[in-house]
Formats: C-alpha cells, structure tokens, sequence
C-alpha cells in the first residue's frame, strides 16, 4: 500500500504541473466538450458528471470517483479477486476511504438518468463502477460517445466490440435487442 501511495502522490504531481501548463484552456475545452455531448445525448436536460477524471469541473455539478486530482485514487476491481487481503487495493474500497467519497445515490437523488459514456476505456478494472452505474442508476438510456482522432485508425468498431462486451457483462439479453429498442445508443462527437 505504501509503494502504490507512493505512485498516487507522483501522479498527482504530474496532473498538478500538467493542467498548469494549460492553464484555462483545459476548462475552456472541457467546457466545450461537455457542451457537445449534451447535445448529442440529452439535449439541454439538467447535468451531472460523474467522471474518472481527476480534475475538477467549472459550473458543473460532479462527483470524482477516483479521487481529486491532488489525491488520485488507483486500484482493482472487486470482480474476480479471489485473493483474502485483494479488498484493500480494490477502487471502491479506496474510493469509501476517500475523503472526498459521496455514494452515488446521493449524488444522483434517484432522478431519472441518462448515462453518457465518454473518454473512458470501458475496459475490466473499472467494471464495479460501470455496472452500479448502468445496472442500478440508469432508468432511461445509456449513450456511448466516441471521437475520431484519426482515420486512419478508425475507433467505431472498436468502441462498439468493447460497448458490445461490457452490456453482455452486464444484461443478459441479446446486444441488438437493447440498441433496438434504445437503450443502447452510439454516439460520435466531433473532435475539438
């Protein structure tokens, strides 16, 4: 714990010199994208973040579920750790230690919710968030956005195999069925 602590406190350093370079053009941009992806999802509706990000968000309501960015958080997921002690390097764990840890249901005060998935790689290590946050949180639709950096390496098939592998993890119903019937949307944002 002490050696991972240790690389926390390193990265927070980094992310710290990192935004001060940029300075308000983050933001600027940050606000920018958000903008875009309302848009394309939910069209003006009132907005949370909830975001893997570390760094905070100006005029919008967030919640970091990976800490600040002067205390990141790092870790596993609960899913498949069989090991005894596996629980104290586990994201959510840390994360309820954290001091800046709200639940999400109070974050979210049951309202109807749209998720809208962006910049994340929706890979394994993150799967406890991404399942409370569809399976338990999400009463309406969950949108996948993706931007194309480069055409020659083109991301929508890849972004939709990985969106196709975490719903199969999560709903068992065929995939199709749930794009069908617009629980499952695609998105792509135009880049900055």
């Amino acid at each position: 714990m002490i050696e991972l602590e240790k690389f926390e406190s390193r990265f927070s350093k980094f992310l710290t010199e990192e935004l001060q370079k940029k300075g308000d053009a983050y933001y600027v941009n940050q606000n920018e994208l958000i903008q875009r992806l309302i848009q394309a999802t939910v069209k003006g509706t009132y907005v949370q973040v909830i975001t893997f990000n570390y760094t905070d968000y100006k005029n919008r309501s967030h919640l970091k579920i990976h800490g600040k960015i002067s205390n990141s958080i790092f870790g596993i997921s609960e899913n498949d750790n069989d090991n005894i002690l596996a629980h104290r390097f586990t994201k959510p764990k840390r994360w309820r230690l954290n001091e800046a840890f709200q639940p999400l249901y109070e974050f979210l005060r049951f309202r109807v919710n749209n998720i809208v998935f962006y910049g994340t790689s929706l890979n394994d290590l993150d799967f406890d968030h991404y399942y409370w946050l569809i399976k338990e949180f999400c009463n309406a639709r969950i949108f996948f956005c993706f931007t194309e950096y480069d055409e020659n390496f083109p991301q929508k098939e890849i972004h939709d195999d990985m969106v196709e592998n975490l719903i199969s993890k999560i709903f068992k119903t065929n995939f199709q069925h749930l794009v069908d019937i617009g629980k499952v949307n695609f998105r792509e944002i135009p880049k900055l």
